[in-house]
């Protein structure tokens, strides 16, 4: 299940760009990001996706490289064709690596014609370690978790949407939406609670363990990105 996101009509138009730069997609963690950029990769011939959590993607920039010889390497490896003009690159966990942030710059000057898309979390604290951000060179977005009317959406509560764009309020849709907008904030707007509750016939059992799991990524960003012991 993936959700609609508000932020795509931002993605397509960014895509339609005859100069479109290398897009940073910001945001914390479990909001969705590289759900959202694999989705937009359907609308690609190819896609190549990254993750600069795992060495073997890493490789590719452990050292300062031209970023045509990146792109022989990555469509040799892949058996793809020479087409970056159909061909989304998407650098995921950016943050690992904060020069490959610099090097997107790179991209954009020398291979134009490729789609690259970073996403990371915690960018503040990878940026520290930048020397030269690409002022100019890059753009950027930020991707929240779900609000009331995508909420509504992953209900599939199109009716009561509707009624919530209507001002003032009908009378009768006021105590659907109370309740919805409750059960909003009980669950919070990240994606695989509400995925989740959904696929359990709207049940707010078993949901814990999701929420646990979340914790503890937060907990140990926090751990990773701290600059002292306190």
């Amino acid at each position: 299940m993936i959700f609609s996101r508000k932020i795509e009509a931002n993605l397509a138009a960014w895509k339609a760009k005859s100069n479109r730069k290398p897009l940073i997609l910001r945001g914390a963690r479990q909001v969705g990001k590289s759900t959202l950029i694999q989705k937009m990769g359907r609308q690609y011939r190819h896609f190549i996706a990254l993750n600069l959590e795992k060495p073997t993607d890493r490789k590719y920039f452990v050292k300062e490289r031209e970023v045509r010889e990146i792109w022989q390497q990555l469509i040799f490896e892949r058996n793809l064709p020479n087409a970056p003009h159909d061909t989304l690159l998407f650098i995921d966990e950016i943050q690992e690596v904060p020069a490959v942030i610099k090097q997107l710059r790179y991209f954009y000057e020398e291979l134009p014609e490729l789609s690259v898309v970073a996403a990371g979390s915690l960018l503040e604290f990878a940026l520290g370690d930048v020397r030269s951000f690409p002022v100019g060179r890059i753009e950027e977005m930020t991707l929240h978790p779900l609000d009331f009317e995508e909420f509504l959406l992953a209900l599939n509560e199109t009716a009561a949407l509707e009624q919530l764009n209507i001002v003032p309020m009908n009378d009768f849709a006021y105590d659907k939406l109370s309740a919805l907008f409750k059960t909003y904030l009980i669950l919070g707007g990240m994606p695989e609670v509400v995925k989740t509750y959904i696929n359990q016939s709207f049940d707010l059992a078993g949901l814990t363990s999701i929420y646990a799991s979340i914790w503890d990524a937060y907990k140990s960003d926090i751990v990773k990105c701290a600059r002292n012991a306190t």
